[in-house]
């Protein structure tokens, strides 16, 4: 039993130290090859590494929105401990009682940092869906679990056999900072949540793997643009001189030349001074417009595809559509639950009444 509690609350921070000796399972990982379960030196389920999942989570506004709502409105909602009865008008044992208030009490105080069930909730939440991925550390005593950590879901690992099944129930899981084992964890220490399971890997899909291409060209894109804009000098205004005749007209479009090499090379967006005939001046616009670019068209259309595998209504997101009227508003809300939230808080609140509350001798639930 290991019992690594703060050492966990430090490690999803990346600041814990370095252990000095690896363990050879530290890169334990399964994927998928040719059907079977398999465990290489980095994560292969997708072409995507955890890492670029968070930089697309904090990186894009949409994802960082779409997130953050489903996280807050999940989170906000406050579980309840009831009693498992075969017949529902009946009343809870005393044993029931005792064992409903005692989980109470943990999810009043949950550990020793003073953080609320909420926050743990939220932490869980965020990680499931950034990577579908989400780990929790029952800290336990002969009594059952005392306290509870969330663990970041980027760093655990399954370690399994060909078939997917735990090869040692006493160190089910694995903790890895920088390909370094830092924690080993039974079967009963922690609680590891996913949405989107799959038959063929024991890990989860996130949905940020469906929008692979779509936002991490995005960010190219925004990232082209703001070197673009540093370094490109094409200015926005031309400055034209009419009437400033042939003969000093040569002389002082030398002297506006000289000026443009002094003044203005490696000073992008500065307006151009341009010489003509009659030397009266007028301000002329040049350059691409955000509509030129269709900023706007591509924005939306990445919104679409973001809230689509989000399962996020427009109206929830504060997205104002034309013609959207109060009852349409009403829907998107109604669906957005059904969809989005309800769907997360039943992950959570299953895979906590499966391996947790449901060992206890009486059964109560979430």
């Amino acid at each position: 039993m290991f019992n690594i509690t703060k050492a966990l609350m430090v490690t999803a921070r990346n600041e814990i130290d370095t252990v000095s000796k690896k363990s050879s399972n530290s890169n334990l990982i399964a994927t998928t090859s040719g059907g079977t379960y398999s465990t290489p030196t980095k994560r292969m389920i997708s072409r995507l590494d955890y890492r670029t999942m968070e930089i697309m989570y904090w990186a894009n506004i949409w994802v960082r929105s779409c997130v953050d709502k489903i996280v807050k409105r999940s989170a906000y909602v406050n579980p309840s401990i009831k009693a498992m009865l075969k017949n529902p008008l009946d009343d809870p044992t005393d044993e029931q009682k005792k064992r409903i208030e005692g989980i109470e009490d943990i999810l009043s105080v949950p550990n020793s940092m003073q953080q609320s069930f909420e926050t743990i909730r939220k932490q869980v939440f965020t990680d499931l869906l950034i990577w579908d991925a989400g780990a929790l550390e029952l800290v336990k005593d002969d009594s059952g679990f005392t306290s509870m950590y969330a663990v970041s879901g980027d760093t655990i690992r399954l370690d399994v056999d060909k078939r997917g099944i735990f090869k040692d129930f006493k160190q089910a899981y694995f903790q890895v900072d920088q390909g370094t084992t830092v924690a080993k964890f039974a079967i009963d220490e922690l609680l590891y949540f996913m949405q989107y399971p799959r038959a063929n890997s024991v890990y989860g899909l996130s949905p940020l793997e469906s929008l692979r291409q779509t936002v991490t060209a995005e960010l190219y894109a925004t990232d082209f643009n703001i070197k673009r804009f540093i370094n490109d000098a094409t200015p926005r205004y031309a400055v034209m001189f009419e009437n400033l005749g042939l003969g000093q007209g040569g002389e002082a479009m030398q002297r506006i030349r000289e000026w443009w090499d002094s003044e203005l090379k490696g000073n992008p967006h500065k307006p151009i001074l341009v010489g003509s005939e009659q030397g009266d001046i007028k301000f002329e616009k040049i350059g691409l417009t955000n509509e030129d670019m269709q900023f706007q068209e591509y924005s939306r259309w990445l919104l679409s595809k973001i809230m689509a595998v989000y399962h996020m209504q427009a109206a929830v997101l504060g997205v104002i559509e034309v013609n959207q009227g109060r009852i349409n508003a009403g829907y998107q809300e109604t669906q957005f639950k059904k969809d989005a939230v309800k769907p997360l808080l039943r992950t959570f609140s299953n895979q906590f009444n499966t391996l947790e509350i449901g060992r206890a001798s009486c059964r109560e639930r979430v």
